[in-house]
């Protein structure tokens, strides 16, 4: 196996891996910079329920 082919094989190993850690920052980073707005609708939800539940069949 020739070095580039070893090369090829590695990165087909890591790219998914840096992108699974990108992934997993971008999410920490959102729900960082939205958390007043999630705070705020679970007070809205416990106080007043979910939109539409009476609807609900489960």
């Amino acid at each position: 196996m020739s070095e580039g082919e070893r090369g090829m094989e590695r990165s087909g190993v890591v790219v998914p891996l840096v992108e699974d850690r990108a992934k997993a920052e971008r999410n920490l980073l959102w729900r960082e910079e939205n958390r007043a707005a999630l705070e705020a609708y679970a007070v809205e939800v416990a106080r007043e329920g979910l939109a539409l539940a009476a609807y609900r069949t489960f």
